[in-house]
């Protein structure tokens, strides 16, 4: 396998001009890259002497995957083609590829971290106002893109694993909205990995759902939508379409949210309607003097009545049954 790469093939110069605007967070994408790519390359090695072809696929996407987020163009090219090559030599020929190519990738990157500016950023604490967005993303320069791209809006959870984000999802705080990635690798102690897909099954109906992978087979778009995902999106994401794509998701799931709430008042306005017999405006005003009194949310109480009355009517149908009972054994 060839590794005469020119410089200039290393890195996507005009990929990366994008991340300038945010020099601190551009530095936080690259590290994570640097930081993380040697413990990859080792265990796709380990996995190799292992004969573990699962195995080695898996972690050859997540090089892949982090590659193209922080436009390492040249490592990108051999892995592309090393995922399907199955013969073992060159297979083998190829991690040496990476493995040097990411020595020379590595002084590329520190040659443009110099270039970046050096001035500090300012930041600021996330406000309560901020939507929380979960990040189930175990891949750190995806994590880091993300960051870059939503940091400053939202106030970001990340779960590098399935079951740190059901927890996350189970906290009294639950997050407004869910970003996945389809390949999730093992929780620590944990013998059992989430995918993707499951994360989508488990929390469905929970929350928004916006699956963002490198994955972009048809199957697995029919896949993820079946399992609960609201949108698709393809890494590495433009940062604009990722903000739109969240903006959207979110609208969209405050206006189910408020025609279910509306739903639900409406039943218990009718339901105060016929038992006390008032009228829709007396109803209305009566839910919402009682949610001020006890500072309840309207849907709240609206919640409450109507299981006071399904409750009622289970304790009539047993009351009838009883009855029915009793006449039986007379």
């Amino acid at each position: 396998m060839s590794l005469d790469v020119d410089p200039d093939d290393l890195l996507d110069q005009a990929y990366l001009q994008r991340f300038k605007s945010k020099p601190a967070r551009c530095r936080d994408l690259i590290q994570a890259f640097l930081d993380s790519t040697p413990s990859i390359l080792h265990q796709l090695r380990q996995a190799l002497q292992r004969h573990d072809q699962e195995e080695f696929r898996q972690m050859l996407h997540a090089l892949y995957g982090a590659t193209e987020t922080v436009g390492a163009r040249a490592m990108k090219g051999i892995c592309l083609p090393l995922s399907r090559n199955p013969d073992f030599a060159q297979q083998q020929a190829g991690i040496d590829a990476l493995e040097s190519q990411f020595q020379e990738t590595r002084t590329a990157f520190l040659e443009f971290l110099r270039t970046l500016p050096i001035e500090a950023e300012s930041s600021f604490p996330a406000t309560t106002t901020q939507r929380r967005v979960l990040l189930v993303e175990d891949n750190p320069p995806a994590r880091e893109l993300l960051h870059f791209a939503l940091g400053d809006d939202y106030q970001l959870l990340d779960a590098d694993h399935g079951h740190a984000a059901l927890a996350l999802c189970a906290e009294d705080s639950p997050p407004d909205v869910a970003i996945v990635d389809l390949n999730l690798g093992y929780a620590p102690s944990q013998d059992v990995a989430f995918s993707g897909l499951e994360v989508l099954r488990r929390l469905r109906g929970t929350l928004p759902m916006i699956v963002l992978t490198v994955d972009r087979s048809r199957h697995s778009i029919q896949a993820a939508a079946q399992a609960g995902a609201w949108a698709y999106l393809v890494k590495p994401p433009d940062p604009d379409t990722l903000r739109a794509t969240l903006e959207a998701v979110l609208a969209r799931a405050a206006e189910a949210d408020y025609r279910a709430t509306q739903r639900t008042i409406d039943r218990a306005i009718g339901i105060l309607m016929g038992t006390l017999h008032l009228s829709d405006e007396e109803a209305r005003r009566l839910i919402k003097h009682y949610a001020a009194v006890r500072r309840r949310k309207a849907v709240e109480v609206a919640e409450q009545i109507i299981q006071a009355q399904e409750f009622q009517n289970r304790l009539v149908q047993a009351a009838r049954q009883l009855r029915m009972l009793d006449l039986s054994e007379t």
